[in-house]
């Protein structure tokens, strides 16, 4: 693994930078890897169905699987029961913010902040992709 390290001045730990990280992949190599991951789609939906609607394609585009409310189909579950147990099956976790933070559920934040901690508390991979988040001190900022 080819790395390089610069002394700080001080005696400071030195910086360790890993340049195997930075290589750029190739597009069959990220198609491999995208085939095992199911990608879930988390966001307020009415406002942002646009946007929910292009990452869902994006994802597929890159060969994995999204995981979204729109193709859920008929449950039995409570929904926001529903929406942990598919982020449960996930790999990736995929967070989409706007204006709106959600109706507050029993856990006193909405299902997207309710997903959000879930994949967190589960180790999955998390991508937040703020749109147009309100100012800070609101719900949704202490998301971000």
């Amino acid at each position: 693994m080819p790395s390089t390290t610069r002394e700080n001045r001080d005696d400071r730990e030195p910086l360790m930078i890993d340049l195997a990280a930075a290589e750029t992949l190739q597009a069959e190599e990220i198609r491999h890897w995208a085939r095992d991951q199911r990608v879930f789609i988390s966001s307020v939906m009415d406002e942002l169905r646009a946007a929910r609607k292009a990452t869902a394609a994006a994802i597929r585009r890159m060969g994995a699987e999204p995981v979204w409310f729109e193709e859920f189909g008929g449950r039995d579950a409570d929904p926001s029961d529903a929406y942990i147990a598919e982020v449960a099956t996930s790999t990736i976790y995929v967070g989409i913010l706007g204006q709106r933070y959600g109706r507050l559920l029993p856990t006193r934040s909405s299902a997207t902040h309710t997903e959000y901690l879930f994949a967190e508390e589960h180790g999955l991979r998390i991508c937040g992709n703020p749109l147009d988040v309100p100012d800070p001190g609101t719900a949704e900022q202490s998301l971000i």
